[in-house]
């Protein structure tokens, strides 16, 4: 299948006006919304959408789960 070895986000922010936009691809059935790391997720990504700014702590189980610092 053509591109299936490509990398396709399914997370991505794009900059529009003089706002952002934030958008995920990943499911959100009644279990994936429990899970620290898409609350996490949910949480930081509206708060940088609304301030620029990530201040917000990531919740217990999701801190194992961060990126290193040369992928943020």
């Amino acid at each position: 299948m053509k591109g299936i070895n490509a990398s396709h986000p399914q997370i991505w922010l794009q900059d529009y006006r003089k706002g952002r936009v934030f958008s995920i691809t990943l499911g959100y059935g009644p279990d994936t919304l429990m899970c620290d790391g898409v609350k996490t997720l949910s949480m930081r990504r509206t708060e940088f959408a609304a301030t620029g700014k990530v201040r917000l702590a990531p919740f217990d189980k999701a801190r194992e789960l961060l990126a290193p610092d040369n992928f943020r």
